[in-house]
């Protein structure tokens, strides 16, 4: 029986590593998400604006500035509540949840934390500013007749 060419068998190595490796590879891009309760995850935000609420506002909506880690933010027709300032250089993962209906999480510096969102599934998406100014999170699904003013502010400061 005759050896196959080398370049053959070359092909046919290249096919089964892809085969084994592009699974594991898709895996790591999965965002994640976990179920959690409406008034389990209200208390935790609450929890949250007790904590590192600055005593200014926004539109009536506290803003906090939250250490590095876990923050909470909840998206309701038609906005995002609380507001959030955040650190250059430090890194957030926020648990995103919709507080009614489907709405879409997006900020406006980072292309890749979009996110579909909905009731009693919590999101999270990691962020970790670059750049002082001011932002905005915004829905990038459509969630009703005010859809388009669905917009809350993001400000991202120097370090402390």
């Amino acid at each position: 029986m005759a050896r196959k060419p080398f370049y053959l068998r070359l092909f046919w190595m290249a096919i089964v590593v892809l085969l084994v490796a592009l699974p594991a590879w898709r895996r790591s891009d999965i965002p994640a998400r976990y179920g959690i309760g409406m008034e389990e995850f209200k208390a935790k935000t609450e929890a949250m604006v007790a904590a590192f609420a600055t005593g200014r506002e926004e539109g009536g909506i506290p803003v906090i500035h939250p250490p590095e880690g876990d923050v909470y933010l909840m998206a309701h027709q038609f906005g995002w509540y609380p507001v959030l300032e955040m650190e250059v250089g430090r890194s957030y993962r926020l648990h995103v949840l919709s507080e009614d209906v489907m709405h879409g999480f997006a900020v406006t510096f980072d292309h890749g934390a979009e996110r579909l969102l909905m009731p009693n599934q919590a999101e999270i998406v990691s962020l970790r500013p670059t750049v002082p100014g001011h932002y905005q999170i915004i829905c990038a699904d459509y969630c009703g007749i005010e859809h388009n003013s669905m917009r809350a502010p993001l400000i991202v400061t120097p370090r402390r």
